[in-house]
């Protein structure tokens, strides 16, 4: 467990963003029917969120949005 509390900090936060980030795709996939595009989006968020915050959060969740509301239905 890392000692400096600011690291922890920074990972709970990028989850946060990450999961708000996720919950569009993953709304939105399981109103349109697509379930499993709809996990998919929020699993690629959380971890975009991790890796970049929202700077890459944000464009998976629009992307998959987008995705997800063009071939539904």
């Amino acid at each position: 467990m890392p000692s400096d509390p600011t690291i922890v900090q920074f990972l709970v936060v990028s989850f946060i963003i990450g999961l708000a980030c996720g919950l569009i795709p993953f709304l939105v996939g399981r109103n349109y029917g697509m379930p499993r595009h709809a996990r998919g989006g929020l699993i690629l968020c959380i971890a975009g969120g991790l890796i970049g915050g929202i700077f890459i959060a944000l464009p998976i969740a629009l992307i998959f949005t987008g995705f997800i509301i063009y071939y539904g239905r």
